[in-house]
């Protein structure tokens, strides 16, 4: 089967000197060679800049912002320069797998139904070690998006992180940008709205690393915060969807978002104090 289709990788950063050129590698890497790579410099005030500028590929669009935007600010600035058919939200840390863009590709192109596509997952550390491996299901799946969208909020985010969803771009028409109201779950929110307006694909291989680093955006937010904002993405959910979510989706949400804010803030202290290593 011919694959074909412009995939916007778009890379929000701000002072991401020690990770970005590895980023950029890493898709100009890829098996998949019909892409452009949307740099957006969020003010950076490291070397960030001038590292984008020194590697040697045409398919780099460097733009800087005049003032910073904050995460979801610049996020939505990504996507206001996707020319693509496809586009990714690629976190200026992370890095993805080699044939990453044409095994999520692949069924967007086989089923014009199916929005979106994501994948299993490596976690890494700020060293490149494997932690663990993340697998959704253990088999390749199309899911119904709104039901998908449903068991997601009920759950937890089971798309994983920005990084690891490739997206049909027309949904930007569809749903709108990112919610800068959602700080914490931007992109869960942002799923979720897109899942219901079409199917979405599940490949059960790793093609990404996420990196758990004490500089990532999200890893600065106490549990509290994180409780706080939960209100504002589910307000989020219930205005912008059209999800049958009852009193008990509403439990079950709160309670696993608690459960998981504990988990991740354990993990994140063990992992910065070198309890936990590759």
């Amino acid at each position: 089967m011919k694959i074909k289709g412009l995939v916007s990788v778009c890379i929000p950063v701000y002072n991401g000197e020690k990770t970005i050129e590895e980023t950029i590698e890493s898709i100009i890497n890829q098996t998949y060679s019909n892409i452009e790579i949307i740099v957006v410099d969020n003010c950076s005030s490291d070397n960030t800049v001038s590292i984008v500028n020194s590697i040697n590929d045409s398919r780099i669009k460097l733009f800087t912002n005049d003032e910073n935007l904050g995460m979801v600010g610049n996020w939505n600035k990504c996507l206001e320069y996707v020319s693509g058919e496809f586009f990714i939200i690629l976190c200026a840390d992370d890095i993805i797998d080699q044939n990453c863009i044409e095994k999520k590709l692949i069924p967007l192109i086989k089923n014009k139904n199916i929005v979106l596509s994501f994948g299993a997952a490596k976690i890494i550390d700020e060293k490149n070690n494997k932690l663990y491996s993340r697998h959704f299901f253990s088999r390749n799946c199309v899911f119904s998006g709104t039901d998908y969208a449903k068991k997601s909020f009920r759950r937890r985010n089971l798309y994983g992180e920005p990084s690891n969803v490739l997206v049909r771009s027309n949904a930007i028409d569809r749903v709108g940008m990112f919610s800068k109201d959602v700080i914490y779950a931007t992109d869960w929110d942002y799923w979720i709205r897109i899942s219901e307006t079409g199917l979405v694909s599940y490949i059960d291989e790793e093609l990404y690393c996420y990196r758990v680093a004490s500089n990532n955006e999200t890893s600065k937010i106490g549990i509290i915060n994180i409780l706080k904002n939960d209100k504002t993405f589910v307000e989020s959910v219930r205005r912008h969807t059209n999800l049958d979510l009852n009193i008990l989706d509403y439990l079950f949400h709160r309670f696993n978002v608690l459960i998981r804010s504990m988990a991740r803030f354990c993990f994140m202290k063990m992992v910065s104090k070198g309890l936990i290593k590759g």
